[in-house]
């Protein structure tokens, strides 16, 4: 979560260990400074040189839960 600021986050996934992972994500919409309880969700495949950027509305966040999907 974030605070009262938007910003944009990027994650590195050099700590996953070596294979493929399906991140199942849960993010804030585009209107959501201005709804809040607007998110999208959408899925992609990361591995360990993989990153990811977001962008944080005011006051939001996100999830993403990873699950290894080949070796």
């Amino acid at each position: 979560m974030t605070d009262a600021d938007e910003r944009k986050l990027t994650i590195n996934f050099s700590f996953l260990e070596k294979g493929k992972y399906k991140a199942k994500i849960f993010e804030d919409a585009k209107n959501a400074n201005e709804y809040p309880s607007e998110v999208n969700y959408k899925e992609e495949v990361f591995t360990n040189i993989d990153s990811f950027s977001i962008e944080l509305a005011k006051g939001g966040g996100f999830v993403a839960i990873l699950e290894l999907i080949e070796e």
